[in-house]
């Protein structure tokens, strides 16, 4: 009777594993890092000009930095995806918003490109810290 009992423990753990396993988030992986910006639009406009810097990051711990703005003197939010849809909550910043995420990948770089409503940003991944 304890074997049957153990063996169905054994098996619920192992279930509870994978699902954990199944469940990460290949493009979370991705994406954390630094990425410098190379273009943002807003409603079709060019704002990469308004930003002090054409830098982002997206932290393990959900937060992220981004370049600041005039309006927004922080430059710091949070992110997170909702299914496939990535979400920057960063209060009044350009970079708040829902974004369909697409990346490419050759042999010498990581691009990102980000598309919301209203919003528009493609970027590399700086691949080395300094």
């Amino acid at each position: 009777m304890m074997i049957k009992k153990s063996n169905g423990k054994f098996f619920i753990l192992l279930l509870s594993l994978i699902l954990v396993i199944s469940c990460r988030n290949p493009l979370k992986e991705t994406l954390r890092g630094n990425w410098i910006i190379q273009s943002m639009n807003r409603d079709s406009e060019d704002i990469l000009h308004t930003l002090e810097a054409n830098m982002m990051s997206f932290h393990k711990n959900g937060e992220c930095s981004f370049a600041r703005t005039s309006k927004d003197r922080l430059g710091l939010g949070s992110w997170y995806f909702i299914k496939d849809t990535l979400v920057i909550d960063g209060g009044i910043s350009p970079f708040s918003g829902k974004y369909l995420v697409e990346v490419k990948t050759d042999e010498d770089e990581v691009l990102i490109h980000l598309r919301s409503a209203e919003t528009d940003i493609k970027a590399t991944k700086m691949l080395l810290s300094f």
